[in-house]
């Protein structure tokens, strides 16, 4: 762990050294312990980059931690904050404000309100859901279909929008770290934290879950409790995240699995704290690749994330399957 901190504090060095004006690493030191608002370059570092590479941190980490909580509650390496629908959510209440008209909600704060609402409300579906539905795969499932069906309402509002406001929404649809302003990082930040921080009074009833639903209760983990409460942290966490930076696709997939596959361990103590370092590492290399190639062609992050993570869950399932045969 010291280790991957220490990789991901130089990584975060490197990527605000990165961008098309140079800047030097006393030049970074004197904008953080000495800003002087008239230096153009303690500007472009306090106002842009420190603010975007601690977006990189928080958001990586937090889609991370998000994931690893639901693998763990559903028993599936293939879960995510995309399966039970809150990333949907909080793109349906995204369109449903940008596409709609209303000024409020063409502003950045009114897309980061409607964002948290719409995840939040999924959130609380989902978890009154599972009041009614006791097995792990029908909840899954059941997530799957509102997921569906809430793509589909999308398209359904795409299709009657007009350019500018179907040009918006597509760019949030695209992820990025940009947006976020040093003003909004502590919110950021202190939402992070407190869910961060909730989720090691899980660990024990994780482990629990690691071995199973069934055993879990045998040890007597308090089973449903315990899935509603690792569920809202997701939700929260990915809500969260894609209110201020969009979607951002498959970090909550592949960096839970590329954490136990190096660890080879089920020990949430460990698991919860490496994936956020290894989340935080991984956003920061992809934004640094979108910043080293920005200044001939841009790339949105999400499809960055989904090309350089999509691979790692195909080979890692092939080589599972390699290994059972």
């Amino acid at each position: 762990i010291i280790i991957l901190l220490l990789l991901t504090l130089t990584l975060a060095v490197m990527h605000m050294l990165s961008g098309s004006q140079q800047i030097s690493f006393n030049e970074i030191w004197e904008a953080l312990s000495a800003y002087d608002k008239d230096n153009m370059s303690h500007y472009i570092i306090r106002e842009i980059r420190f603010p975007r590479m601690l977006t990189a941190c928080i958001a990586g980490g937090g889609l991370a931690l998000s994931g690893l909580l639901m693998q763990n509650i559903f028993s599936n390496p293939l879960a995510d904050p995309n399966i039970l629908g809150v990333n949907a959510g909080a793109s349906l209440s995204v369109a449903l404000g940008v596409l709609s008209g209303a000024s409020i909600f063409q502003t950045e704060l009114g897309i980061i309100g409607m964002a948290m609402i719409g995840s939040i409300a999924f959130a609380l579906l989902i978890i009154f859901i599972s009041k009614f539905v006791r097995n792990n795969l029908s909840l899954l499932l059941i997530g799957i279909i509102i997921g569906s069906v809430t793509g589909s309402l999308i398209t359904l509002l795409q299709s009657y929008a007009d350019a500018q406001r179907l040009r918006q929404f597509t760019l949030w649809t695209m992820g990025s770290l940009q947006n976020v302003q040093l003003q909004q990082i502590p919110y950021l930040l202190i939402g992070f934290m407190v869910l961060f921080g909730a989720s090691y009074f899980l660990i024990r009833d994780l482990n629990a879950y690691a071995l199973g639903e069934k055993q879990a209760l045998y040890l007597g983990v308090n089973t449903k409790r315990t899935r509603n409460i690792a569920i809202a942290i997701a939700a929260l966490l990915a809500g969260l995240i894609t209110a201020y930076c969009g979607p951002i696709a498959f970090i909550g997939m592949a960096i839970p699995n590329l954490t136990r596959l190096l660890l080879k361990t089920q020990n949430h103590r460990l698991l919860i704290s490496t994936s956020v370092l290894f989340g935080a590492f991984f956003l920061l290399v992809a934004d640094l690749v979108i910043l080293q190639l920005s200044t001939s062609f841009g790339i949105p992050l999400n499809a960055l994330t989904s090309i350089l993570c999509a691979p790692f869950i195909v080979l890692r399932d092939l080589v599972k399957r390699q290994g059972e045969n």
